[in-house]
């Protein structure tokens, strides 16, 4: 089966956005002809997970074989994060996106108010229907990433996550087409807007490391190489587990 990724580069104007606003815009880099088979994986977990309608459907389950695989272990994605990350790279954890039908705001986060990484990480977020503020579009923060992590609280709007004590007052909700990724630092903060559409919100995020990056094993109190010692399982599995839970 051919790479779902059509490159393994940034462009220079992309690389400097992603330095200068801690993400950027990747227009159609997942193949057209491949959007609708991933779109379909994605909500076939969902349901197979008891899913469906839970709030901001999220599961790094994914069966071999299928468009998802294909996807999350795609070599030009990889390779692409290391062009971004500075240096060789391999997933930190993928995860579903999905937002159903009437589900309300995302509060602000950065990923790195979840497990604590020091060194270098990013999230490509692939959108698997047209993005717009009308169904929930991400909103991100502009420069934020280089504020270092910001303090964070649980986040009562959306329980079992986390929001930044800083609330933004500005932000950019970005527009996005069905194979369009927003390749964004581990550190912008960001959330997305409800979906106040009939139709469910359908997205899928692969967040990447660094080689020599860290994380920090909170209840041993030491950092720990994500290389030799994985936070989170990355790779498929034999068979999706019935109980619905969430992502990162």
């Amino acid at each position: 089966m051919t790479d779902p990724a059509t490159r393994d580069r940034l462009a220079a104007d992309e690389r400097a956005q992603f330095a200068q606003q801690g993400w950027t815009l990747l227009r159609g880099l997942l193949a057209a002809d491949r959007v609708a088979a991933l779109r379909d994986e994605v909500l076939g977990v969902l349901a197979g997970r008891n899913m469906a309608d839970s709030f901001l459907a999220q599961t790094g389950e994914y069966l071999a074989g299928g468009a998802i695989d294909a996807w999350v272990n795609s070599a030009r994605l990889r390779a692409l994060a290391a062009d971004v990350l500075g240096g060789p790279s391999r997933v930190y954890m993928p995860f579903s996106a999905v937002k159903g039908p009437g589900q309300g705001a995302f509060t602000f986060h950065q990923d790195n108010n979840y497990t604590r990484l020091r060194g270098p990480a990013c999230n490509c977020w692939l959108a698997l229907v047209p993005m717009r503020v009308a169904n929930g579009a991400l909103r991100l923060v502009d420069g934020s990433h280089r504020d270092g992590t910001w303090e964070a609280q649980s986040s009562a709007a959306c329980p079992g996550h986390r929001e930044v004590v800083r609330t933004p007052q500005t932000w950019t909700d970005v527009a996005m087409e069905p194979g369009d990724v927003c390749l964004f630092d581990r550190l912008t903060v960001h959330g997305s807007g409800p979906n106040t559409t009939a139709a469910p919100r359908v997205a899928y995020a692969v967040q990447f490391h660094h080689d020599d990056t860290e994380w920090l094993d909170a209840e041993a109190g030491a950092w720990r190489l994500l290389r030799t010692h994985p936070r989170y399982p990355a790779g498929p599995v034999a068979a999706l587990s019935r109980l619905a839970g969430r992502g990162e």
